[in-house]
């Protein structure tokens, strides 16, 4: 009996010492891995940190349609389906392509990216055609033809001719005034504007009039119309002057909700990197202004001043702000607390970068998860947490694979949600570790003596009289 209240004891003490260690380890062991790691974490993640600086004057997306004028125009030409025009003004040369609404075209200027005209020569120049797919033009001297934004002499011969015949009439101008005759006796003269320069292209017939470009009709001698035509083109370039304004400031603030931006085709956005705002202008990505070919659903990260900072999942575009925004769906999170397994950043919008950097956190740091946001165009899954960091309640996301449900271990050997007292804090750990460790101590010198006090029950048994008799 006594041997089997030994060995009892023996074994309780055993289970007693195994839970203790176990609860050293999970508090005091893994806690100077999770420091460890936090350390070596923060050399990694800091050295991205950057800090920026406010630019002055409002972030404006650039009105990139502007009117097509001209203050001289001299010549110009039109391709065989009146989709592309030439225009020179003395020695430059503009090309525009489009489509034309009851007079109206919209389109773009041919460019190399950096100018609006399409050439510059040494003279001024006297006509323009298009020819074999390029354009030749002459400066009343040489003729030449466009070659890889070069010019080189050309064997073209421009045509002169004081009449235009356009059907059955037969137009010139003279003075600045436009004339057309039936053949006969019939003769109309326009003179609501200075006319110069009639050519017909296709089913049309063009002339200048004060600098502007137009379309003459005619039923008959007496009954003929001109209409200005506009020319409405875009300026890619203007996208490379959009202010950053104080948009470091509003992308460090907490971003209030996700949500999701679908733009039109047609929809004219600028690509930029968010990783450096330090400078007076947005930093514009390879692909520079452009128009959406398709209809696209865009992440919206902000608006500063009247631009939309949208991301497709794969890059950052800037656009014209106002546009309809639709709530990204939500789902709670297994546990109303989490931990870090590791050391990770907070930012302040669901799109991470060092704009949105808002902050740190160790690893085994409890953070409040307010929910989960999943969607195809966030880099990863999202999770909005709220935590109390130097006295401040602090909101913002972490990437959802670096929370873990935070639960504890119970006196019943069950697990379930962690609650804390409102005296929680890390001092209040530590000391529980220290008392932790003073029971280990405590256990391992009660096994001792258990021990001891067996072996020296042996001994005296040994000794007694009736043992000796024996």
């Amino acid at each position: 009996m006594h041997t089997l209240i030994s060995n009892k004891k023996l074994q309780l003490t055993f289970k007693i010492f195994t839970f203790a260690v176990k609860l050293c380890y999970n508090l005091v062991v893994k806690k100077l891995a999770i420091v460890l790691t936090t350390a070596l974490a923060a050399l990694s993640l800091g050295a991205g940190t950057a800090v920026f600086a406010e630019s002055a004057g409002e972030t404006v997306y650039p009105e990139l349609a502007s009117a097509l004028t001209f203050n001289g125009l001299s010549a110009y030409a039109v391709n065989e389906d009146e989709s592309r025009f030439a225009f020179a003004q003395g020695e430059y040369i503009y090309v525009f392509g489009g489509s034309a609404v009851n007079g109206k075209y919209s389109g773009t200027l041919e460019t190399d990216g950096t100018e609006l005209y399409y050439y510059v020569h040494s003279a001024e120049i006297t006509d323009i055609e298009f020819y074999n797919g390029g354009i030749v033009f002459t400066d009343g001297t040489d003729v030449y033809a466009l070659d890889g934004g070069a010019a080189e002499r050309s064997s073209y011969v421009f045509e002169s001719s004081a009449y235009t015949i356009y059907g059955d009439l037969v137009f010139s101008v003279n003075g600045g005034t436009l004339s057309v005759w039936d053949g006969g006796s019939g003769v109309n003269s326009l003179s609501d504007g200075t006319y110069s320069m009639v050519k017909a292209y296709g089913s049309s017939l063009y002339a200048i009039r004060d600098d502007s470009l137009c379309v003459v009709t005619a039923a008959a001698v007496d009954d003929v119309t001109v209409q200005k035509l506009e020319f409405e083109y875009v300026d890619l370039t203007q996208g490379e002057t959009i202010l950053v304004g104080n948009t470091a400031q509003i992308l460090s603030q907490a971003a209030a909700g996700e949500y999701t931006v679908t733009l039109e085709a047609g929809t004219y956005v600028t690509q930029t990197d968010l990783s450096d705002l330090s400078g007076t202008y947005f930093v514009t990505g390879a692909d520079g202004t452009f128009a959406l070919t398709e209809k696209t659903e865009m992440l919206y990260i902000c608006t500063s001043g009247s631009v939309d900072i949208l991301y497709d999942g794969q890059d950052v575009y800037l656009t014209a702000g106002g546009s309809a925004r639709t709530a990204m769906t939500t789902e709670n999170y297994t546990s109303a607390y989490a931990y870090l397994n590791t050391a990770a950043n907070v930012y302040s919008a669901a799109y991470m970068c060092d704009s949105t950097l808002a902050g740190a956190l160790d690893a085994d740091s409890i953070v409040t998860v307010n929910y989960i946001v999943e969607n195809g165009l966030l880099q990863c899954g999202m999770a909005s947490v709220t935590y109390t960091q130097n006295n401040t309640v602090v909101t913002g996301y972490i990437a959802s694979n670096f929370l873990t449900e935070y639960y504890f271990a119970a006196e019943d050997g069950s697990y379930g949600e962690a609650e804390y007292t409102d005296g929680y804090s890390e001092e209040n750990v530590i000391i529980a570790v220290c008392l932790v460790i003073v029971i280990v101590v405590l256990v391992i010198a009660g096994v001792a003596f258990i021990s001891y006090s067996s072996g020296a029950g042996k001994h005296k048994k040994k000794d007694t009289p009736e043992n000796n008799e024996k």
